[in-house]
């Protein structure tokens, strides 16, 4: 059996889009250890804010000096990371989260 939590691959699909794929297939009953993963492997995270709705979800958070919004997408099981704010180091931060995830 496949550990749905699992992250397969995370990649920068645009300067302020960073996609995680899981292992295995996701649903919204899902999300929060999905999203206690991504935070497992992020230290000192912190959650500011959660908003369900009928097929998506995000949670904001902060982390390393920056304010984040990770998105899930139930119906294409989609799963992206977005800066809140745009900045000129929108790619650096997410790079940075990148690494976190894929190397821890």
């Amino acid at each position: 059996m496949l550990n749905t939590c699992a992250i397969k691959t995370a990649e920068i699909v645009s300067y302020n889009s960073l996609q995680v794929i899981f292992v295995a297939d996701w649903y919204q009953e899902n999300i929060v250890n999905l999203t206690e993963k991504l935070f497992q492997k992020l230290d000192h995270c912190q959650i500011t804010e959660r908003v369900s709705g009928a097929d998506k979800e995000y949670v904001r958070f902060n982390w390393n000096n920056g304010a984040f919004i990770v998105n899930f997408e139930c119906y294409s099981q989609s799963c992206w990371i977005e800066n809140e704010v745009e900045t000129e180091d929108c790619e650096a931060h997410l790079k940075k989260i990148r690494d976190y995830l894929v190397n821890n």
